[in-house]
């Protein structure tokens, strides 16, 4: 794993270091009715994707506080982590359309600068951009399933995606759950996603700054693209980091100090104990066969 660390301003917000890198830069640009201005489409893409981790982050604590499981709050939860989903896929995808606009990238040492940035996109971005692209063309569902463990009070919230077999069945999605994994632990996800899209973003701004300026380009505006999160983040950093067995362990995720935000990997708590295991889903008529999660 790259370590990083990434500053935040005076009100907390993590300022992102490809707004910075493009800011003032002499750099021509390609743009048209399909190819947006690359400081507009970035800028575009944090602010919807700020709001849609808030919500989520609300959404699943406030399931999280719930005495028992809750079946409203957990639909809540889960079509506010949907949403986020595809603004996290969306917003990548603004980074992914820095080579069309950017002409720099376009020559025979820009394409071979960008091919870090197009790796760093496709491991980072590829399990968000999965569970939007089965869902919308392939008719998987997100489930919400919640451990209540019978030794002690807390409860280990968790998704599956699930992919529709033959004419009344839903089972595991063996694309999106790797292994011998059967769900993954909102905690992970919500982490993991974070680290994601400031990795993308580093990866983005080392582009930025290794090509050269061309002095018949007017200079760019100045940009400040900053991520208003913090206050879900130290939501995120209560969250107790479980996993059941069948699990993967290990995620890629953030430490928050006072003056700036660092990438750590850290290691889920593998849960043995007994408990009993509860989802919820909106039956569809069809779906008569589910899998055990």
């Amino acid at each position: 794993m790259n370590r990083w660390e990434v500053r935040l301003d005076q009100e907390g917000r993590v300022c992102l270091p490809t707004s910075e890198a493009l800011s003032g830069r002499h750099l021509a640009l390609k743009l048209d009715l399909n190819i947006n201005h690359p400081g507009r489409a970035i800028a575009a893409g944090a602010s919807s994707f700020c709001q849609a981790y808030r919500n989520a982050v609300a959404a699943i604590d406030s399931w999280r506080l719930t005495g028992t499981p809750n079946q409203d709050s957990s639909h809540l939860a889960i079509a506010a982590f949907e949403v986020l989903c595809y603004k996290t896929a969306e917003y990548i995808d603004a980074y992914a359309e820095l080579p069309k606009s950017i002409i720099a990238i376009r020559s025979k040492d820009g394409k071979e600068k960008a091919k870090n940035i197009s790796s760093v996109i496709k491991s980072c971005g590829r399990d968000w951009s999965l569970i939007c692209n089965r869902i919308k063309h392939n008719q998987n569902v997100l489930v919400a399933t919640v451990y209540s463990y019978y030794t002690f009070p807390q409860r280990l919230e968790v998704f599956s995606l699930l992919e529709p077999i033959d004419a009344d069945m839903l089972n595991i999605n063996p694309n999106f759950h790797k292994g011998r994994e059967r769900s993954r632990p909102f905690s992970i996800a919500i982490r993991q996603i974070l680290h994601d899209i400031i990795n993308i973003d580093r990866a983005a701004a080392r582009l930025i700054k290794s090509l050269p300026d061309d002095p018949s380009a007017p200079p760019l505006p100045t940009y400040s693209v900053k991520l208003d999160v913090t206050e879900a983040m130290r939501t995120v950093e209560r969250w107790p980091l479980w996993v059941i067995p069948t699990g993967k362990s290990t995620v890629d995720s953030f430490t928050l100090f006072e003056n700036s935000i660092q990438s750590v990997r850290l290691f889920a708590t593998k849960r043995h104990e007994l408990a009993k295991v509860q989802f919820t889903l909106h039956l569809d008529g069809a779906t008569r066969r589910f899998p055990l999660i």
